[in-house]
Formats: structure tokens, sequence, C-alpha cells
């Protein structure tokens, strides 16, 4: 199974890139073409991993952006999951923000 590499995780610093991983279900929250809660999740993980290995100096920032940049969109994300039922981004801005940040290639 997929999830058993990361079940018994105890620091960050064992942390692997999130690629690979899917949602548990396939079944769409809703008839809008909005991402759901746990790609929202995966997305704001891998901003935040991302963030992580700039602070380590495994990959440089994306020009025009700092570590801050990709935190705070990592926020964003999960303030969008908090309010779920008022807000939400559609998977165009999602793909975006992939592009934008380098995501895509995890």
């Amino acid at each position: 199974m997929l999830l058993l590499p990361i079940q018994n995780m105890t620091s960050l610093e064992d942390m692997k890139p999130l690629r690979g991983y899917k949602p548990l279900t396939i079944i769409k929250a809703s008839i809008l073409k909005i991402p759901s809660t746990p790609e929202l999740l995966l997305l704001s993980a891998n901003l935040n991993y991302q963030a992580k290995r700039i602070i380590d100096s495994e990959i440089n920032c994306k020009r025009g952006l700092c570590v801050d940049s990709y935190m705070y969109k990592a926020i964003d994300i999960m303030k969008i999951i908090d309010d779920y039922e008022n807000k939400h981004i559609s998977y165009k801005e999602m793909r975006a923000i992939k592009k934008k940040f380098g995501v895509s290639r995890l």
C-alpha cells in the first residue's frame, strides 16, 4: 500500500515527496468542478515540502518567489479547506498554483 512508508514517520526530516498519492475516493464532492479536500490537502503539503527544501538549500526559489510565498499559499489553501462550504478554488486555479510554484514536478 502506498501509505505504509509514511505511516510511522516521526519527524519532518524523514518526509519524502508526496508524489503518486491520489485522493482515497474518486467520488466527486459535488457536481461543481472544484477540487476535493484531499486534493487541496495534498497541494498544501507539497507547498510546505517545497518550502522545506528551499530552507534546506536543496532547491532554489522560482524567480519572483521566496519561502514565505510558498508557506503563505499553503496557509491560504488550508483556510479554504477550513471554510470549504463557502470558499473554493477551481481546478484551473489549482493548476495555476501548481505551475507557478513548481509543485507539478513532484
